[in-house]
């Protein structure tokens, strides 16, 4: 799981990938990026993991000051580029997961409301929402049931 000591309320990115990805390998390719990572010539203070092979969780402690727009956009940047080396979106926005039985499935959002009607998707399945953006959410959204979360009212 990732874990950090950062405030509730610091910066929290969720990038995903369609595709399964090495996390060592995407780690080891952004590492130099994080010891080098400022925003208005202060280091960022950050903290990153891979979860399941298609995650990368990024939280930033924004207790002393706060990340720019800029230092987010190279952050982007640098994991859109370490994707491209790799033949991944990282920043894959088009679709969500479920955890069905043991494995984790890639859904495209326009299929969502087709696969809940046939019931190849339930109220009780696994969400990994990828929209939270801040530390708390971590501990309360990243996963939930469908039925309890924001998809079924938005898509149904």
């Amino acid at each position: 799981m990732f874990e950090n000591s950062f405030g509730p309320e610091s910066k929290l990115w969720v990038f995903q990938s369609a595709e399964e990805f090495n996390g060592e390998e995407v780690s080891r390719a952004l590492l130099s990026f994080f010891e080098n990572w400022q925003t208005h010539g202060r280091k960022v203070e950050s903290a990153s993991s891979v979860i399941e092979g298609r995650f990368l969780v990024v939280a930033v402690n924004e207790l002393y000051h706060s990340v720019s727009g800029c230092a987010i956009d190279e952050l982007t940047k640098a994991v859109n580029k370490v994707g491209s080396t790799k033949n991944l979106n990282l920043i894959d926005r088009g679709g969500f997961y479920i955890k069905v039985g043991d494995e984790l499935r890639y859904v495209k959002f326009t299929d969502f409301k087709d696969l809940y009607t046939q019931g190849e998707i339930h109220d009780h399945a696994e969400f990994y929402d990828a929209s939270i953006s801040v530390n708390r959410e971590f501990s309360k959204r990243w996963v939930s049931r469908i039925g309890d979360s924001w998809m079924k009212n938005r898509f149904l």
